[in-house]
């Protein structure tokens, strides 16, 4: 599997070649999904992002979800002992640079790049009923491994199918042989960052490419590949 995730690009320089680009300063990012993933990507993203958004509507309701991180400074029930960072002095902010939201509107608004670490099962009708509060013009990274079971189809094509291509065209996929507990504790991590355009792909990198969390991105230009490597792999997992 970490060959697929790897594998070289058709002008032969493997992906994730030292010629990728520089960190890029984020001031807000949104992350969709507060399961464990979701919760470490937020702790690697605070080590350069001014304000990690992040919203999920678990059982228990988003409301209630939101104010127990919010007061806990972690996920107890999806990542417990993984504390949210505190702030840093020079910023004069008063709380963690990791905010919950029970309002996914909220949680985007104003976001550089948003990330989807939606469960497959809830993907399509998240998009449905949110579609208005996508952002536009930013880039939108599909971190949801897995199908759709009732369709098989991958979360790139369920996004595709519920948007539209105006928002397509802003779409990128990334995944990799992760454990969150490991990417929450900043061990190194490589994903890959896949999709058609090679700008937006370089955009996506240097948004999510983090060396203080020892997060590393790579490049690929087949995000169908991404998306099976990624479901086989959340299988086997």
């Amino acid at each position: 599997l970490a060959q697929l995730y790897a594998l070289p690009s058709p002008d032969g320089v493997a992906a994730g070649s030292e010629d990728a680009p520089a960190e890029t300063p984020v001031k807000k990012m949104c992350i969709l999904g507060g399961g464990a993933f979701g919760t470490a990507l937020s702790l690697v993203m605070a080590k350069k992002v001014s304000e990690v958004a992040v919203f999920d509507k678990p059982p228990a309701g988003a409301e209630a979800q939101a104010k127990a991180c919010n007061e806990d400074s972690e996920n107890k029930a999806f990542l417990p002992g993984c504390r949210f960072p505190e702030p840093a002095p020079e910023s004069g902010a008063t709380r963690s640079p990791v905010w919950w939201h029970h309002d996914p509107a909220a949680a985007m608004e104003g976001a550089e790049v948003v990330l989807f670490a939606i469960p497959a099962p809830f993907l399509r009708g998240f998009c449905e009923k949110n579609k208005a509060s996508i952002p536009k013009g930013v880039p939108l990274v599909v971190c949801t491994r897995g199908l759709e079971a009732a369709t098989m189809k991958m979360p790139s094509e369920v996004m595709a199918e519920v948007l539209g291509a105006e928002y397509m065209k802003e779409v990128v996929v990334m995944s990799g042989p992760t454990a969150s507990r490991e990417l929450a504790e900043g061990q190194g991590t490589s994903v890959v960052v896949a999709g058609h355009d090679s700008g937006l792909v370089q955009r996506v990198q240097g948004q999510l490419s983090c060396r203080a969390a020892n997060f590393r991105t790579h490049a690929s230009d087949d995000p169908v590949g991404c998306e099976v490597a990624g479901a086989v792999k959340h299988v086997l997992a």
